[in-house]
């Protein structure tokens, strides 16, 4: 991820982020499959404000992802 506003200003940045809390809509978490196949089944978003070493700050909601094995999506 690269910070939006230094991006447009052709700037160079680091971004640091802290995690403000989750929701808790289930999680089965990361398991082994019959066949040896690794799955992420985490249906949970969270928020997290970032700030770049310029100075740009915002908040964004992570939201899941589809597991990459069976593609599985908690996208409520």
């Amino acid at each position: 991820m690269i910070c939006a506003k230094c991006r447009e200003e052709g700037k160079r940045s680091t971004l640091r982020l802290r995690k403000l809390g989750n929701t808790l809509m289930g999680y089965v978490g990361e398991f082994y499959d019959e066949n040896g196949k690794f799955h992420i089944h985490d249906g949970n978003s969270f928020k997290v404000n970032f700030k770049c070493s310029a100075g740009h700050e915002w908040t964004d909601e992570l939201k899941p992802f589809p597991c990459p094995t069976c593609g599985l999506n908690y996208d409520w």
